[in-house]
């Protein structure tokens, strides 16, 4: 307790007066949890709200967009099959190719790659469905960010801009309220470890510096020990549903919970992602959080 509630308990006249100032004392240490179980309301209807308003805006210019995308590999192939027809009809024999005929033929292999190529590094447009507009909503909160969903409408756009203005800063506000209160049930617990292996033995001095540092090293290491398990465990359930290797399961969910988002590998969108990757990916962003602040104290 620092000087200036010291004070003004002092100045206290009667026990109605330290009643109320109890009462103040007492607000921050609920209103961690009642924050707490606030966001587990608003969250989930703040993300529902903007998938329902990205759906609405971008859904059909998506659609189209996917359309413009499949035409035009559909018309890159098609004129190769027009021009290879259209030099196979006088050519009886493979030998007596000429050297225009030969020309033609590598043009139009050449073409074929090219659009190989752009099908493969471009990725193909995702429709804004109610899954996609939901795991967008989640990206933009989260500032993940994949990039393969993207609204294509100015309207989108503006409103993207809009949704994160609000969105960044409740995310934000959740990962330090719910990492408070993870830390300090990791502190209630090792303090009363501390006390029972203390029991009897009154330390003074250097011996209670000592212990501090002890009861904060194990606080780091149970935090990062939770941390690294939590995330073999996300690692090894997108691995099993993706069927991706160990190693691309990694670095995907390390790019997600550290908010990185590459955008080199991304999930299918079965409904599983939306209710249970997604939480798990929100719980991973908070323990991170946790590990990088404890190794910053300590």
């Amino acid at each position: 307790m620092d000087s200036e509630v010291l004070l003004r308990f002092q100045e206290a006249e009667n026990v109605e007066d330290l009643r109320k100032l109890y009462s103040k004392l007492a607000v921050p240490q609920i209103r961690p949890k009642l924050c707490f179980l606030t966001y587990l309301v608003i969250l989930p209807l703040y993300i529902c709200f903007g998938g329902l308003v990205f759906w609405a805006t971008d859904f059909r210019s998506s659609q189209k967009a996917q359309l413009r995308f499949d035409q035009f590999c559909f018309e890159e192939k098609y004129a190769i099959i027009t021009l290879l027809k259209e030099h196979s009809d006088s050519v009886y024999n493979i030998f007596n190719y000429s050297r225009q005929k030969i020309d033609a033929i590598v043009n139009a292999i050449d073409k074929m790659e090219i659009c190989h190529r752009k099908g493969v590094s471009d990725f193909r447009p995702k429709t804004f469905d109610p899954y996609n507009s939901i795991i967008f909503s989640y990206s933009v909160l989260t500032s993940t960010g994949y990039g393969d969903v993207h609204p294509f409408t100015v309207t989108g756009q503006i409103l993207t801009i809009i949704y994160a203005v609000f969105g960044i800063p409740l995310n934000i506000a959740f990962t330090a309220d719910f990492g408070e209160l993870i830390t300090k049930a990791i502190s209630a617990i090792t303090e009363y470890f501390r006390l029972l292996c203390n029991k009897g033995d009154q330390r003074e001095g250097n011996k209670a510096q000592q212990l501090s540092q002890e009861v904060l090293f194990i606080i780091v290491s149970f935090v990062t020990t939770v941390y690294v398990n939590f995330l073999t465990i996300v690692v090894l359930f997108v691995e099993r549903a993706q069927g991706w290797t160990f190693m691309d399961s990694m670095h995907f969910t390390f790019g997600s919970v550290s908010l990185i988002g590459f955008g080199d590998l991304v999930t299918r969108r079965e409904k599983h992602y939306v209710f249970i990757v997604m939480p798990l990916l929100f719980i991973g962003e908070t323990l991170m959080a946790l590990v990088f602040g404890h190794l910053q104290v300590s």
